[in-house]
């Protein structure tokens, strides 16, 4: 399996939403999210292939809602 962390999430995102837009690199084992007062808002992906997670790379910078994500 191979993950990708998605970083500066509109707080609005769901689990669902980046189900629908990441899921068509391939299939996601889980999806985990993430927020403080801290830290910006990000998720953790895990794709039963990591050639999938190498393809979803290409949506960084994408905008999601009101933020430009970034796809690690």
């Amino acid at each position: 399996m191979k993950s990708i962390k998605v970083g500066n999430l509109d707080p609005r995102v769901t689990e669902d939403d980046l189900r629908h837009l990441f899921g068509r690199f391939g299939a996601i084992a889980g999806i985990q999210l993430y927020s403080t007062e801290i830290i910006n808002r990000f998720a953790v992906i895990v794709f039963y292939e990591s050639e999938s997670a190498k393809q979803a790379k290409v949506l960084d910078g994408l905008k999601v809602g009101d933020y430009h994500v970034t796809v690690e």
